[in-house]
């Protein structure tokens, strides 16, 4: 399994863990892509407790992630693309001392 899935798995399983006030506003959010005033009159609550749930639903998230990832394993460095990153970048300060 490569990283994308991996982590599309980790994301539905805390999404379908979700109490389901919480889902709502993810998918409203998220796949819908409704502003805060539209899900507020869907589900006829407040602006400000939309804002509530979603820090919530990013809490349970990002839990839900750590719970299935070591933080230095998350976010490997890919190196392959640092080469040619570095190459440009010394290329530059050549045609700088070369001035």
């Amino acid at each position: 399994m490569n990283g994308t899935s991996e982590i599309k798995e980790v994301l539905d399983k805390a999404i379908t863990a979700m109490p389901e006030d919480l889902r709502l506003i993810f998918t409203f959010r998220n796949k819908m892509k409704l502003e805060t005033k539209e899900i507020s009159f869907l589900l006829q609550i407040t602006e400000s407790e939309i804002e509530e749930k979603e820090q919530q639903i990013k809490e349970l998230i990002l839990n839900q992630i750590n719970q299935n990832y070591e933080p230095d394993k998350l976010f490997e460095f890919n190196l392959i693309y640092c080469d040619s990153i570095v190459n440009r970048v010394m290329d530059e300060i050549n045609k700088l001392e070369n001035k």
